[in-house]
């Protein structure tokens, strides 16, 4: 697969599930409020019309954003490598690593959150997408390429969709 196409995959999966935040999950997401405050949710009783309207099964509304953006950092993390002293630690199972991270502190409550196993299995599912998607290119060192940057800057995108108390 051509770096291109892998680029508009992440794309398109950070888009569906931005767009399901955004029409299905609660206003008190921070996701939610952050676009409240840029104006963009102006009208809530929209969102409710589509919502009755475009009804979609609960677990494309919880458990799909989560493996949507598992299957994005998979895929930017599949040839990055982390050179520590002697070795090299490979991140392609970095992101699912985090989602099991994610669960473990909601089920310690040290998080806004609940525990769901759906979640883990969804995860899975799309980590092991992402992997038998072919990668013919080279590894890379995380730090000098700019796959890093964007996997951070996914990483960072999941802090928006906590709940905020």
């Amino acid at each position: 697969m051509r770096i291109r196409w892998r680029y508009v995959l992440i794309a398109m999966s950070m888009l569906l599930g931005l767009y399901l935040y955004f029409m299905y999950r609660s206003q008190d997401t921070i996701v939610n409020a952050l676009l409240a405050k840029l104006g963009v949710r102006e009208f809530p009783f929209l969102m409710n019309i589509w919502h009755k309207h475009y009804a979609i099964p609960q677990w494309c509304m919880y458990n799909l954003p989560e493996g949507l953006w598992v299957f994005s950092a998979t895929l930017l993390s599949i040839r990055l490598e982390f050179p520590i002293w002697e070795k090299r630690i490979h991140l392609k199972y970095l992101p699912f690593l985090f989602a099991l991270l994610i669960e473990l502190i909601q089920v310690l409550g040290i998080t806004n959150g609940q525990f769901d196993w759906l979640d883990i299995f969804v995860s899975f599912i799309f980590t092991v997408l992402a992997l038998i998607i072919p990668s013919k290119e080279q590894k890379k060192n995380a730090i000098e390429s700019k796959e890093f940057w964007l996997l951070v800057a996914i990483y960072a995108l999941v802090y928006l969709s906590d709940v905020r108390v």
